[in-house]
């Protein structure tokens, strides 16, 4: 439950202000992008925590026309990575039922800590890292002998 309302302020924060995005904690920014698709379809990114297996998909949010880009359509949402998904994103119609799979469920658990991610929908869905997470563990491990 906490874990949702984190994600859906931060989706509306992120949408707020922008791709400016700046990791403030331990989360992780996935973007989903589609280019020249039809304005009328409605194209969401869901998730589910992989530890609920009998769960629905929670819906984050829809591809939107980026405002630098017209024929750029994108969106985005931001993950724990303490954590393993279920991630789809899919065609609904007006009544909120499922028309099409664009990229089916798939399970994700390489999210990173501040890592920015992108799903590309025009080019078979596979995650890229744009961005590379940050790994607090190096600290201490360079950090500790350097003390001791």
């Amino acid at each position: 439950m906490f874990g949702s309302l984190f994600l859906i302020i931060s989706l509306k924060l992120l949408l707020v202000f922008g791709y400016d995005w700046k990791c403030t904690g331990v989360e992780s920014l996935l973007e989903i992008e589609a280019y020249d698709i039809d304005r009328t379809i409605n194209i969401y990114l869901e998730y589910q925590f992989t530890e609920c297996i009998e769960c629905d998909l929670l819906t984050i949010s829809k591809l939107e026309p980026d405002p630098k880009n017209l024929s750029r359509f994108v969106t985005y949402g931001v993950f724990d990575p303490n954590f393993s998904y279920q991630i789809q994103v899919s065609q609904k119609n007006n009544r909120n039922e499922t028309e099409k799979l664009i990229c089916p469920k798939f399970t994700y658990n390489k999210f990173g800590e501040c890592g920015v991610y992108r799903i590309n929908i025009n080019n078979n869905c596979t995650i890229i890292n744009l961005v590379k997470p940050n790994n607090i563990y190096l600290v201490l491990y360079y950090g500790i002998p350097l003390i001791i």
